[in-house]
C-alpha cells in the first residue's frame, strides 16, 4: 500500500512518499515480527479490522447511508473498486456497495496483553464478546492514527494522502477514512438531464458526507474524512 505524506512546517510543503511506517521496534518487542517476518503481524491486523468494522457498524449504521445512495435514484451505479482504489483489505467486512474503509491500522500500539488475546483467534472462528468490544473501544482512537515519524510517536497534525498527490485525496493523519465510491449511470440520459444529474449527485454526496461525518463526531468523537470517487467502470 502506498501512502504520500504531506508535512507541513513553517508555510513549507513537504511531499514524501512512504509506504505504511511500522514501528518495527515496538512490533518485534511484543512479538508481532519475527525476524523481519509480518506474517502474524498481518494476520493480528486482520482480526483487529474484522472486529473495528463491528464496533463501528454496531455505533453509526453505515448501511443506512449506503441505501440513501442505493435507493436515491440519481443512477449511482454498482462500482468494483479495485485494490489499489481500495488501499485497505477491509471492504470485503463491510459488504456495503458503496462505502469503504480506507485506515491503516498500527496493532504494535495495543498493549501486549490485548494481543495475546486477539492471538487466540487466528485461524479461528472470531465469536464477538464484550471482551473483544473493549479491546477495539479502548484502542482504536490511537490504532487508527499515523503518527510515528523520525523513530517517535509525535502529536503533530498532519495530512495523509490516500492515493495520488491531490488536494481531494488528503485526510487528517488522525481520522476516520471513509470513502465512497460510484460508478456511472445505470440508465443512458439527454445531455441536459446528465450535467443536472451530475449536479445532483455531487449535492447528494456532500450533504451525505457531512451527516456521516456529524454522526462520527457526536458518537466516537474521533475526526472523519470521507473521500468521494467515481469509478469508470
Amino acid at each position: 500500500m502506498v501512502i504520500l505524506v504531506l508535512y507541513m512546517r513553517s508555510n513549507v510543503e513537504r511531499v514524501e512518499k512512504m509506504n505504511k511506517i511500522v514501528n518495527k521496534d515496538l512490533a518485534k518487542e511484543k512479538g508481532l515480527i519475527i525476524d523481519n517476518n509480518y506474517d502474524l503481524y498481518k494476520k493480528i491486523e486482520n482480526i483487529y479490522k474484522y472486529l473495528f468494522e463491528y464496533f463501528l457498524l454496531s455505533k453509526i449504521d453505515l448501511g443506512k447511508y449506503n441505501n440513501k445512495i442505493k435507493n436515491s435514484n440519481l443512477y449511482f451505479g454498482v462500482p468494483h473498486p479495485n485494490s489499489e482504489q481500495l488501499l485497505s483489505n477491509l471492504n470485503e467486512y463491510l459488504n456495503l456497495e458503496y462505502i469503504y474503509i480506507l485506515n491503516n491500522f498500527y496493532i504494535e500500539k495495543i498493549d501486549i496483553n490485548d494481543i495475546n488475546v486477539l492471538k487466540q483467534y487466528i485461524d479461528k472462528k472470531i465469536e464477538i464478546n464484550e471482551h473483544l468490544l473493549n479491546i477495539i473501544k479502548n484502542t482504536y482512537k490511537e490504532v487508527i492514527k499515523n503518527n510515528y515519524r523520525n523513530g517517535k510517536y509525535t502529536n503533530l497534525k498532519y495530512k495523509v494522502f490516500y492515493g495520488y498527490v491531490h488536494p481531494k485525496n488528503a485526510v487528517d493523519n488522525d481520522a476516520l477514512v471513509l470513502k465512497i465510491f460510484y460508478s456511472r449511470n445505470t440508465i443512458k440520459l439527454e445531455d441536459e438531464e446528465f450535467i443536472n444529474n451530475i449536479k445532483n449527485k455531487r449535492e447528494f454526496l456532500e450533504k451525505l458526507s457531512n451527516e456521516i461525518i456529524d454522526e462520527v463526531k457526536n458518537k466516537l468523537e474521533i475526526n472523519c474524512n470521507i473521500l468521494i470517487e467515481k469509478i469508470p467502470n
